[in-house]
């Protein structure tokens, strides 16, 4: 009789790649008979634990305490691990370092994302330097380890004690060219914090994301003319209270001289409840990113998409185009203007070839989404219920086969998500209202 005990050892290997950290280890444990097999970096190429997917403390408790298990048992093996902490859970984030530190010896991946919200409490002095300890020890001893991401370990816009604890423990033990990418976007950027160390310290950096206020064009330069080949800039209502640099800005000159020492650069640029103008957006910055969430500007919408167009038809790979009308002075008299703009949007998508993911929550029209999905099959298409007009008889008079078919599938809310839906070959549909809401708030 054939049983699951049977299995050739690559089938069952084959299983385990659609199998989480904890179903392995659970599964590991419920057939000791597999017991060598799990012993081997096939199974364990790569961990995520993410406890911002969890809800309760008891849930995170009993998933750092499976996961420190996990790692002692099978650390060893791991080649690939990411680690997200979002709740209040300092505790927690050096019980997991420490594992990964005492058994995770063969990593070649590391990434570390905490995301300190207001409502966390900031990190004490210990906390700190046990963190910085534990990360630098373990970059120390993964001697394959050459690619490490750390995303938001900076608790407070006022505050660099912390950065600069991470960064001496970093000099001290020399494993700052480990560190391939970072993410701080909460740093204050001209208080007595040494950049300048800051940047020759973590030589290697390859992607970089911060406040566009805290880089100057002389460091960009300095960083590009060493490995960083990806950047990612970030501009909020917090901005505003953090001072410029007496600095060249980030103009089309700038971009020229990145480009020509690294064809390749790439720029992500995220700005949210700021007035935007056309200046932000230099024609020879290679973006391949723009979110954009505004809710009053003296711009002409229409005149941005325009420049979009005209300007990264060869870079743009996502675009964020969200209006938020939760402000009560803001506003846009949207029955005048969102005709154009969804001609804009459709020339947009026509120019810009590489672009596969969009979302814009302004009026539009059942034709244009149409459009849309027909001209670009895009790998996520966001688009909100109450912003979708549906086509009318006398929208249309011509009796061209396109017009036709236009009115034939785009006359209901069911017709237009069952034609998007088999032109993309997967099932889609408009965003609910209530997920507009949370969008906006």
């Amino acid at each position: 009789m054939f049983t699951i005990l049977d299995l050739p050892t690559t089938t069952v290997i084959h299983i385990t790649d659609f199998l989480n950290w904890e179903e392995k280890f659970d599964l590991a444990w419920a057939i000791p008979a597999w017991k060598d097999l799990f012993n081997s970096t096939k199974v364990w190429k790569y961990i995520e634990l993410d406890c911002g997917e969890l809800k309760s403390k008891v849930d995170i408790k009993r998933s750092i305490h499976k996961f420190v298990s996990c790692m002692v048992k099978y650390g060893r093996n791991v080649k690939n691990l990411k680690l997200y902490f979002y709740k209040e859970n300092l505790e927690d984030i050096l019980h997991v370092l420490e594992a990964a530190c005492t058994s995770c010896w063969n990593l070649n991946y590391l990434g570390i994302g905490y995301m300190p919200f207001r409502n966390i409490s900031e990190p004490t002095q210990n906390f700190t330097k046990s963190f910085s300890s534990f990360l630098c020890n373990l970059l120390a001893k993964c001697a394959d380890l050459n690619s490490v991401d750390i995303s938001s370990f900076k608790p407070s816009m006022d505050n660099d004690e912390g950065l600069s604890t991470l960064l001496s423990i970093i000099q001290d033990q020399h494993v700052g060219h480990k560190i391939s990418g970072i993410d701080f976007l909460l740093i204050s950027p001209y208080g007595n914090f040494d950049y300048m160390k800051f940047f020759n310290v973590f030589d290697n950096l390859k992607k970089l994301a911060i406040r566009r206020e805290c880089i100057t064009g002389y460091c960009l330069l300095q960083m590009v003319d060493r490995n960083l080949c990806e950047l990612a800039l970030y501009g909020d209502s917090e901005s505003v209270d953090i001072p410029v640099p007496n600095d060249e800005p980030f103009n089309d000159q700038i971009w020229n001289k990145i480009l020509t020492k690294r064809p390749t650069f790439l720029v992500d640029l995220e700005i949210k409840h700021l007035p935007v103008a056309l200046g932000d957006f230099p024609c020879c910055m290679p973006l391949r990113n723009i979110g954009l969430t505004f809710f009053k500007t003296d711009l002409e919408l229409i005149d941005l998409l325009k420049h979009f167009t005209k300007c990264y038809s060869k870079t743009l790979v996502y675009l964020s185009f969200v209006f938020d009308d939760s402000e009560e002075d803001g506003g846009f008299d949207f029955d005048e203007q969102f005709r154009g703009l969804s001609f804009g949007l459709l020339e947009l998508v026509r120019a810009c070839t590489k672009l596969s993911y969009l979302r814009y929550n302004m009026p539009i029209n059942s034709g244009t989404v149409l459009c849309i999905a027909k001209e670009r099959k895009m790998q996520e298409l966001c688009l909100y219920e109450n912003k979708v007009s549906y086509i009318i008889e006398n929208d249309m008079s011509s009796h061209n086969m396109k017009v036709e078919w236009l009115k034939e599938c785009g006359y209901n809310q069911s017709k237009l998500e069952d034609t998007v839906s088999s032109i993309c070959y997967k099932g889609w549909h408009l965003l609910p209202d209530e997920e507009y809401e949370i969008l906006n708030h």
